[in-house]
Formats: C-alpha cells, sequence, structure tokens
C-alpha cells in the first residue's frame, strides 16, 4: 500500500507538489501512526479523533496503520495522481495473467507520469 498524502478531512494533497513527499509547512502528520496526513491545524482538530477511532470510510484506526507502517505494508514514495485511467481494451493474457494499460491522471484528467500495467 502506498502511503496516501491527501488530507484525511477534506481530501486535499498536503503536498508541496504532485512529484515529491514533501509536505506543505501547514500540514501536520499523525504522530500514533505516521500515516495519516491533515493539510492544515483546522483539518487536524476537525478530524483527529475520528483517525484514531477508525470512524473515517475506507481508512484503518490509527493503531492498524501504525502497525502496517511497521510490517512495511505501507510505503512512502511520490506518486503523480491519486486518479487512474485503465484500458478496457486487454493487450496481454497468459496462463495466470490478463494485463491492461495503465496511467495516472492529474486534476484535469490529462495523462502524467509513466505507461505502467494493470495485471
Amino acid at each position: 500500500e502506498i502511503f496516501d498524502f491527501r488530507c484525511l478531512t477534506c481530501n486535499e494533497d498536503a503536498r508541496i507538489g504532485a512529484d515529491t513527499v514533501q509536505l506543505k509547512k501547514e500540514s501536520i502528520v499523525c504522530e500514533g501512526c505516521r500515516c495519516a496526513c491533515f493539510c492544515s491545524s483546522q483539518c487536524f482538530v476537525d478530524g483527529y479523533s475520528d483517525h484514531v477511532m477508525g470512524n473515517i470510510w475506507n481508512v484503518d484506526k490509527c493503531a492498524d496503520m501504525r502497525q502496517a507502517r511497521i510490517e512495511k505494508r505501507i510505503v512512502t514514495m511520490a506518486v503523480p495522481a491519486y486518479k487512474l485511467a485503465v484500458k478496457k481494451e486487454i493487450f496481454g493474457e497468459g496462463a495466470e495473467r490478463i494485463v491492461s494499460k495503465l496511467r495516472y491522471l492529474d486534476k484535469n484528467c490529462c495523462f502524467k507520469g509513466p505507461k505502467l500495467v494493470a495485471k
């Protein structure tokens, strides 16, 4: 799983740019798990208790995220975007694979980053 730099409260990217892991100066990372970002102190106040209790849809609670970080199931790396485009056409098949082409999409739905393969 890749570390998600989007704010848990408002879903805004907490990084200074899409191709970096450096956070904006006003961004806050949860000290408990080091896996949850908040884009501002207000978002931190509004969303921290829900994060600790696991009351955010589709996001593990703080203790579970901490354990995943320790076990290296969550890794930190720069991704160019959080949206993906997958071609419906399958370009490769085999005994254990069906392969499609995959690209990242930026905020304007333009391709960004390298061409990838989805299995």
